[in-house]
């Protein structure tokens, strides 16, 4: 059973109860402006554009949906494929700096 008892509430209680008004102040006002102004700036400078994009990269040249067809197109390319030596080591080196190093730091 549980330790806390549920206390009974009266119609009294209830109904004679005064209505406290929050008050919020011009800082408040301003603080949550501003909020609003970076997440509609936010959205019309990053969601949209990315929205745009990703729509238009599952279409062809002439707004007809074609799927992952124009991906496949992209990778099956073979000047985009990483076949040089130097390519692997490029990667090989971002990898390490990127997933490696970072454990190796000390923490504060």
């Amino acid at each position: 059973m549980s330790s806390v008892a549920a206390l009974p509430v009266s119609a009294t209680s209830v109904s004679g109860a005064s209505s406290v008004r929050i008050r919020i102040s011009r800082d408040d006002i301003a603080l949550r402006s501003g909020l609003l102004l970076l997440i509609t700036l936010l959205v019309v400078a990053v969601v949209f554009p990315l929205y745009t994009l990703l729509s238009k990269s599952f279409e062809d040249m002439d707004g007809e949906f074609v799927g992952l067809q124009n991906f496949r197109e992209y990778f099956e390319t073979p000047h985009f494929s990483i076949q040089s030596p130097t390519a692997w080591a490029w990667l090989f080196l971002w990898l390490l700096s990127c997933w490696c190093w970072p454990s190796f730091m000390p923490m504060r």
